[in-house]
């Protein structure tokens, strides 16, 4: 009983104060604010890679190249949330790191064969984000500009005699689009985590021969390889 009393004491003490006695941790959350974090995750890349060979009796081919990899990297960016509304407006600019290599056969004719190879590995998006405040919980899409450094081979091999190849490295300016989930941490408040998905289509690259290619029978030849990503992201963000 005792402590109860002094309890109902201490309360009213405090409300005579006019300090606040709800608990932080009930009061609603303002996601206003700078913010700078680290994300890890997966990658799985879709890369297209098509041939057209004119002459020599190869005509067209492609195969689509499938590769998954860890992606890690950071973000910075600034959230704005109107008073009293759940809005939540933002833009986010983030920096990762993978690292693509896949190849394989295109079109073989006979003793020929031509092979596409695709790399992909620094990558970075600048992004809108819309999102719908729930408390400490806040639901988002993105979108805006995706880039990375790909490049595109193509290998002409004749069995037995020997191969060359062509390539070219670009920096792949596309378009990325996806959502996700934010919770800010109830004892921690400046500390958020995220988990997300994003869809990025990065472009494509051209590769052509001069002209006659050995060990090949013939030339001139073009190929091009596209570049899609689906991103699988966990994220952390300190909120100044």
């Amino acid at each position: 009983m005792k402590h109860v009393c002094l309890g109902v004491i201490i309360l009213l003490a405090v409300a005579s104060m006019g300090w606040p006695v709800t608990p932080a941790i009930a009061q609603n959350y303002d996601w206003t604010g700078i913010y700078l974090g680290a994300q890890v995750g997966g990658q799985w890349l879709k890369s297209k890679s098509s041939f057209n060979f004119p002459s020599g009796g190869v005509t067209s081919g492609s195969t689509t190249l499938s590769d998954t990899t860890f992606m890690g990297g950071g973000q910075v960016g600034f959230n704005w949330q109107p008073a009293g509304m759940p809005l939540v407006l933002g833009i986010e600019g983030d920096v990762i790191g993978t690292s693509h290599d896949k190849s394989d056969v295109i079109v073989r004719v006979a003793a020929d064969h031509f092979d596409g190879r695709s790399e992909l590995d620094i990558q970075g998006s600048i992004r809108g984000r819309l999102g719908w405040a729930i408390n400490r919980a806040l639901l988002y899409a993105t979108g805006g500009v995706g880039f990375g450094g790909g490049k595109a081979t193509t290998i002409a091999t004749r069995d037995g005699v020997g191969s060359t190849e062509f390539s070219k490295s670009k920096t792949l300016v596309g378009w990325t689009v996806g959502g996700g989930i934010e919770y800010a941490l109830p004892f921690f408040s400046h500390w958020t985590l995220r988990v997300e998905y994003r869809y990025a289509d990065l472009g494509k690259i051209n590769v052509s021969s001069p002209g006659m290619t050995f060990p090949a029978v013939a030339g001139p030849w073009k190929a091009k390889a596209d570049f899609r990503t689906h991103n699988a992201i966990f994220g952390v963000n300190f909120k100044f």
